[in-house]
């Protein structure tokens, strides 16, 4: 079922704020989307696709002399005329008895008026899935599954001493897998495996300037009981 959607954009940016610690002026623009859902399988089967542009003014980016607030924290500045274009893929429900899916694709390219990237330090792509299976027969009280999530690479720029340092994360993989057994009664054991290959990669770059280190490889285990 296809649609088409055109909004106006007014929203107030209380947390950023420029080098002489002034707030700045709300982000104004339009956006525009058309999509279209389809239903498949007999309703077990579900997928959208949608296309998007945004114009926008007001655009906050982070001061790129490097500057900071007098308290230490992030400056930004206001920039106009930056147009985003963007797609988004999803697609979920049981396309088989007993086995889950859920699969997502965003692409989205924010460009300045030069056409220059803008928010560096968002992924432009990202691709997510997560799959779980219910054994058959006997086997019908345990369920196992797994996930993906991978975005594209991110950067941001920090001037140090007079001199602009660009530091990157290059496009990174992250997988897990889950499995979860239906106990006696309400009770119901699950056992994750997150980051199962213990990628290395930076989590949340360019905040306060700086970068810290993603979520290792853990394992987790939980009882849960259902009233």
């Amino acid at each position: 079922m296809p649609g088409t959607r055109f909004t106006d954009i007014f929203k107030p940016q209380a947390y950023s704020y420029d080098a002489n610690d002034r707030q700045l002026d709300p982000l104004t623009g339009e956006s525009y989307e058309i999509g279209a859902k389809g239903s498949y399988y007999g309703g077990r089967l579900n997928a959208s696709a949608a296309l998007f542009r945004l114009e926008q003014d007001n655009y906050a980016i982070r001061d790129p002399s490097g500057a900071a607030r007098p308290g230490g924290g992030v400056a930004y500045v206001a920039i106009q005329g930056v147009t985003t274009k963007g797609l988004e893929l999803e697609v979920s429900g049981e396309p088989l008895p007993g086995w889950q899916l859920n699969a997502g694709f965003t692409y989205i390219q924010p460009r300045d008026a030069d056409g220059q990237r803008v928010s560096t330090t968002q992924p432009e792509r990202t691709f997510k899935l997560a799959t779980m299976y219910r054994l058959p027969g006997a086997w019908k009280h345990i369920r196992l599954g797994g996930n993906l999530q991978w975005q594209s690479s991110t950067h941001f720029t920090q001037t140090i001493a007079g001199t602009p340092r660009r530091f990157e994360q290059p496009a990174y993989l992250l997988a897990g897998l889950v499995a979860s057994a239906d106990l006696a009664g309400n009770l119901k054991a699950t056992v994750s495996i997150n980051n199962l290959f213990d990628k290395k990669y930076y989590s949340g770059i360019g905040n306060y300037n700086a970068v810290y280190w993603g979520t290792p490889r853990n394992v987790m285990a939980n009882l849960r009981y259902e009233f």
